[in-house]
């Protein structure tokens, strides 16, 4: 977020939680290790996360507070809202790490509560990040790509930025009035 802030000349937004902070260039609500899930989604399927529980739902539901607390006029609010950019960063990606939707979709959730303008990245190159070109090392030469990528993990990430692309463009059909935009992470990384 601080880098597409710095792309337009435009201050960082601070984190929502630091204190006396002013949010005239918006809040952020980013968290390291974040992921898609809830906790208790992994925790059914025996998975054991690395990190607390900030999941996309818990991003969102410190979002929803967030604007409880410091929108004491709503009309005001939902008008900065309209014009107001988010930024969905790079959904799902740390889910795939611990596991290898619930619902409404965060991106409909944030739509509901006034969001017009939403850049969503796709994943980039699973099979070209070094950590998990460390973790699902292979010996086998044939499970590399020409730019020396873990082929697998390539073909499963362009099935998941696929995915979201359809997604994307339904929602785009659901709420035509909302502008969404996919920011292709993988194709970008590669060149």
């Amino acid at each position: 977020m601080h880098s597409a802030a710095s792309a337009f000349h435009l201050p960082s937004p601070n984190p929502y939680m630091k204190k006396d902070s002013k949010f005239d260039y918006g809040a952020s609500f980013a968290a390291k290790g974040a992921n898609a899930m809830n906790t208790t989604f992994f925790v059914t399927k025996g998975i054991q996360l690395q990190s607390a529980n900030h999941s996309l739902e818990a991003q969102f539901l410190s979002f929803a507070a967030f604007l409880n607390s410091t929108s004491s006029f709503h009309q005001r609010c939902m008008k900065k809202l309209g014009r107001a950019l988010f930024f969905v960063d790079q959904v799902a990606n740390n889910d795939y790490k611990y596991s290898f939707l619930q619902g409404k979709s965060i991106k409909e959730k944030l739509i509901d509560a006034g969001a017009t303008n939403l850049l969503v990245p796709g994943s980039l190159p699973m099979g070209c990040l070094p950590g998990y070109l460390t973790m699902f090392h292979k010996d086998d030469p044939m499970q590399y790509d020409d730019n020396n990528c873990l082929r697998g993990l390539n073909i499963f990430t362009r099935l998941h930025n696929d995915h979201l692309r359809q997604e994307l463009m339904e929602l785009t059909l659901e709420y035509p009035d909302v502008h969404i935009v996919y920011a292709d992470y993988f194709y970008a990384f590669l060149v």
